[in-house]
């Protein structure tokens, strides 16, 4: 066999094998890994990273008895459970799926598990208006890695990240004249490549 039909048979292996790589489609629905678990005053909302080859995603909830139950099925990557007794601690996990051609559901794996359980809060949160800014304080929070503060003017309850500090200090400077703020405080801490947060006390104050 001449050195030319070796390689042209090598070529054509190569090539078979290429497209075997190629076009074999990934099959089963993508896994799920919750990144963001928020302990607040109406409940507790999780947030996930979008699956590939999914259609939606089961939520599911345990306390007490340990006994898990499917508590929503949704579309988006997020979910806020309202139905919460703020005294229990509650264990999340979720896992995507897929719909075929007859309508028949397949389901991946299921997430990781987290728990939901009022952590430290960043209390005492006081308010004190100085000729240019507004300087917000509070009690420091044990075992947390720092705190996300949040603004909403005038009672609309239209709440918007402001900064993330270290320190229970923040002075805001971007207050306008004859409005009346709110702010909130919430402590934040990562656990294996989750956030989890938990919000604290609300203080309104007008800056005149």
């Amino acid at each position: 066999m001449s050195k030319n039909k070796i390689l042209a048979i090598i070529f054509a292996l190569f090539m078979v094998i290429g497209c075997a790589f190629v076009y074999i489609p990934a099959n089963g629905p993508g896994h799920v890994h919750i990144t963001e678990c928020s302990v607040l005053h109406n409940g507790v909302v999780l947030k996930w990273q979008e699956s590939q080859r999914t259609d939606g995603y089961e939520v599911s909830r345990s306390f007490l008895d340990e006994k898990w139950e499917n508590i929503a099925i949704v579309k988006e990557a997020t979910y806020a459970d309202e139905n919460v007794d703020d005294t229990q601690k509650y264990k999340y996990r979720v896992r995507s799926y897929q719909v075929n051609s007859n309508g028949d559901e397949k389901y991946g794996d299921y997430s990781a598990v987290v728990s939901a359980s009022y952590g430290p809060s960043a209390n005492g949160l006081n308010a004190e208006t100085i000729k240019g800014w507004i300087t917000l304080s509070w009690e420091a929070s044990a075992n947390v890695d720092g705190y996300k503060i949040y603004r909403c003017y005038n009672a609309n309850n239209d709440w918007k990240l402001l900064s993330t500090v270290n320190e229970n200090i923040y002075y805001d400077d971007t207050v306008e004249t004859g409005l009346e703020y709110s702010y909130m405080i919430k402590t934040y801490r990562k656990i294996n490549s989750v956030m989890y947060i938990t919000s604290g006390n609300i203080v309104e104050i007008k800056y005149k």
